[in-house]
């Protein structure tokens, strides 16, 4: 058995690393030691230390007039290498305007990456008041329509270890009504949700899927509730499945971006904090 090598990081300062660095990305404006302690529920020192080394290479920056800190210029560097190596964000863009040219509204792709759903690609409507999220944003699997999307088009194998999970445990639905969900989404062949994440806005969810019925991303279209809405989406929804569907059958030979966990396991993270941040009006 080998020695662990001196000087190296356990995986535990790993771990909270990569938590200030998630949190970090919740701040747009940046956030100081004591903010980022409390979120994270680790101490100061720790913090601190960690915040420290992140500065030192590149991966967090400090703002002196505002004594924090923000996600630094070699997170950007990293950030875009992954985000320049999904071709599924390319092919589904011309499908995005397609879509806000057929609806008038915003619409975002969304993709899975471990426990967390994150934006990859987005298209902005042209009217106000606007809705949309910003590419980079991400949220908890285990919350929200986006979520479920994932546990309906994600194979049993999925929904069954949600299921039995801990985090599902902890959630406010029962599973007679997550499985009725399902169903539901399932039959419809796309996903409803209305004031989820802000008040007064309307969405719906789309899948894209592969050769193996996997999904691969989803699409969601949304925008205030006195112009989107469960008539304007009956008036276009026919339109907009049928590009979806092209896109699935251009992509249909894809493999998912991040084959990740279940939505039910432990997650390095920092909880369900992103979920509201991460839409806009």
């Amino acid at each position: 058995m080998e020695a662990e090598e001196v000087g190296q990081p356990s995986a535990g300062a790993v771990e909270k690393a990569i938590m200030i660095l998630q949190a970090l990305g919740e701040y747009p404006g940046g956030a100081g030691v004591s903010v980022l302690a409390r979120r994270l529920e680790m101490g100061k020192g720790t913090v601190h230390r960690i915040l420290q080394s992140l500065t030192e290479t590149g991966m967090a920056a400090y703002v002196p007039g505002s004594r924090s800190y923000q996600l630094g210029g070699r997170a950007l560097q990293l950030g875009l290498l992954v985000l320049e190596r999904i071709p599924l964000r390319y092919e589904a863009r011309p499908t995005m305007e397609q879509i806000r040219e057929i609806t008038g509204e915003s619409a975002v792709l969304l993709i899975r990456a471990g426990d967390r759903l994150v934006a990859i690609e987005r298209t902005v409507t042209m009217k106000e008041p606007k809705r949309f999220v910003g590419v980079g944003q991400s949220y908890p699997v285990s919350i929200g329509m986006g979520g479920r999307m994932f546990l309906a088009f994600g194979g049993e194998q999925a929904l069954e270890e949600y299921v039995r999970s801990d985090d599902f445990r902890t959630k406010d639905v029962d599973e007679t009504t997550l499985r009725q969900q399902i169903r539901e989404i399932r039959d419809r062949g796309y996903g409803v949700a209305s004031s989820e994440a802000i008040p007064n806005t309307y969405g719906i969810f789309l899948p894209i899927i592969n050769v193996r019925e996997e999904a691969l991303g989803v699409v969601s279209i949304f925008g205030p509730t006195d112009r989107w809405n469960e008539e304007a989406v009956d008036r276009t929804i026919g339109d907009i499945r049928a590009a979806i569907f092209d896109l699935s059958q251009r992509v249909r030979y894809m493999d998912p971006v991040f084959p990740g966990r279940s939505p039910g396991s432990s997650p390095v993270g920092v909880g369900a904090g992103g979920g509201e941040g991460m839409w806009r009006s």
